[in-house]
C-alpha cells in the first residue's frame, strides 16, 4: 500500500512539473572575409594548440553575468560543444585565411615552427543593469617559436545582443569572437619581423 502510494505522489509531481523546455544548442562561425597577406610574414608552419578554458567557461551552457559578482548559467541554451573547443578550431580557420603563416595544421602533430596556444579567460553574456546588453570574450593568445616564447597577448571583445534569445545571443558571440579575430589578426600583422627569423 505505501508502495502504491508513493507511486502515485511521483506521478502527481511529475505531472505538475510538467516538461521541461528542450534544450537548443547553439554554433559560432567567427569566419574571415577579405583578402589575405600577399606572402607570408612569418615563414614555416604554425599548429594552434587547443585552447585551455578558465573556469566557469569549460561547460556548454551560455553564461550571463548579472551583477559585478554574480554570474548564471543558462540550463537550457548554450554552444554544440565547449565553448574552447569551438574558439579553436575558428581561431585556427582565421589564422590559416589570413594568409600570416606559411602553413597552419591545427593540432596536428607534425614537426612545426611556431606554435599558438592560450586560454578563454570568458564568454559570457553581459546582462548587468545600467550597462549596454553585450557578449565579452577574453582570450590569451600566446606564440612560440622551437619552444622560446615570442609574442603574448589578451585580447577582449564584445558586439552588442540584438535579441534577448538564444539567437541574438550566439549572433553577438560570433561577431564577439569575429572582433577578437580581428584584433589579434592586426597585432601579428604589426608584430616585429625579426620574431620570423
Amino acid at each position: 500500500m505505501m508502495r502504491l502510494a508513493c507511486l502515485c505522489l511521483a506521478a502527481f509531481l511529475t505531472a505538475c512539473a510538467g516538461n521541461p523546455p528542450a534544450e537548443s544548442h547553439y554554433r559560432v562561425e567567427a569566419e574571415r572575409s577579405g583578402t589575405a597577406a600577399s606572402a607570408p610574414r612569418f615563414a614555416g608552419k604554425l599548429r594552434i594548440a587547443p585552447l585551455r578554458a578558465a573556469e566557469g567557461y569549460r561547460d556548454w551552457r551560455f553564461v550571463y553575468r548579472e551583477t559585478d559578482y554574480r554570474y548564471a548559467s543558462d540550463p537550457y541554451r548554450g554552444f554544440v560543444a565547449p565553448p574552447a573547443q569551438l574558439v579553436t578550431e575558428r581561431l585556427s580557420a582565421w589564422i590559416a585565411a589570413s594568409g600570416l603563416f606559411g602553413e597552419v595544421l591545427g593540432a596536428q602533430l607534425d614537426a612545426v615552427d611556431w606554435t599558438l596556444a592560450g586560454r578563454l579567460d570568458a564568454l559570457y553574456a553581459d546582462l548587468r543593469p545600467n550597462g549596454e546588453r553585450q557578449v565579452v570574450v577574453r582570450l590569451n593568445l600566446v606564440l612560440s617559436r622551437d619552444g622560446q616564447l615570442r609574442d603574448s597577448r589578451n585580447i577582449t571583445a564584445a558586439a552588442p545582443i540584438s535579441s534577448m534569445d538564444g539567437d541574438g545571443i550566439a549572433a553577438a558571440a560570433d561577431a564577439a569572437l569575429g572582433n577578437a579575430f580581428r584584433q589579434y589578426e592586426a597585432a601579428l600583422a604589426l608584430t616585429d619581423p625579426a620574431l620570423s627569423r
